[in-house]
């Protein structure tokens, strides 16, 4: 008891953005979210989409992304890399941004011998070329690992690609682990002190076929944290 009461003491509230829809759109359907401040959908059947805090970037907490995900082949591209948002419960103008390039990650693993093994397919998803950074670089024994970014324009068509993410077992059983991340910041800042606002996306074409993402509403939360081992 004295040892749960004295964890309980290290938990505290932490603030982070999340983005709610508030409509709903044809092709596109809400679905359960993996992490609690996170929105997914599923798009087109089997094209998944979430909303929420980046994950494995140099962001801050507070960050906004657009995460996707699709199986080996399909064919994506947002219908512009311009988004508005307006603030609620004011008379206010309605504003315009730019969304940021298109990011996904490879690490590949070279050793002496010379064998090299890489998480995905080092070919380009896109007809132009992409940016590519070195964003860490480490060695192990006789295995050097890099983890190398990618980035292009958000408005240029790339292709779903196979990935090796997250351990086997749960990619056995969840077919989305099998394909690539890629990941588009909204707000590379973070937005805890924003006011509530409405949020509209651009739309996505998949295969050709465009489909509108419904408006969604952008606040703050607060959730209980309690870090174990404190």
């Amino acid at each position: 008891m004295l040892l749960l009461v004295s964890a309980c003491t290290t938990c505290y509230d932490k603030r982070f953005v999340t983005a709610q829809p508030i409509d709903s759109t044809v092709g596109v359907k809400a679905v359960a979210p993996t992490y609690a401040f996170d929105t997914d959908f599923l798009v087109s059947a089997d094209v998944h989409l979430t909303i929420g805090t980046c994950q494995g970037t140099s962001l801050p907490w507070g960050s906004l992304c657009l995460r996707l995900v699709a199986p080996e082949g399909r064919k994506l591209r947002l219908s512009s890399n311009v988004f508005s948002t307006q603030q609620t419960g004011k008379v206010v103008p309605e504003e315009f941004h730019q969304l940021s390039g298109v990011m996904y990650q490879i690490i590949c693993s070279a050793s002496t011998t010379g064998s090299r093994t890489c998480t995905s397919s080092e070919t380009v998803p896109t007809e132009t070329q992409v940016t590519a950074t070195v964003v860490r670089k480490f060695t192990y024994k006789d295995v050097t690992t890099e983890i190398t970014q990618y980035s292009f324009d958000p408005t240029i068509q790339f292709r779903g690609e196979l990935e090796r993410r997250g351990p086997p077992l749960t990619r056995l059983f969840s077919p989305s682990e099998n394909w690539r991340e890629y990941s588009i910041a909204i707000f590379g800042d973070s937005m805890l002190e924003s006011p509530e606002m409405i949020l509209r996306m651009p739309g996505i074409y998949i295969d050709g076929i465009e489909y509108k993402l419904p408006e969604l509403r952008m606040f703050t939360k607060s959730t209980l944290f309690c870090p174990l081992g404190v």
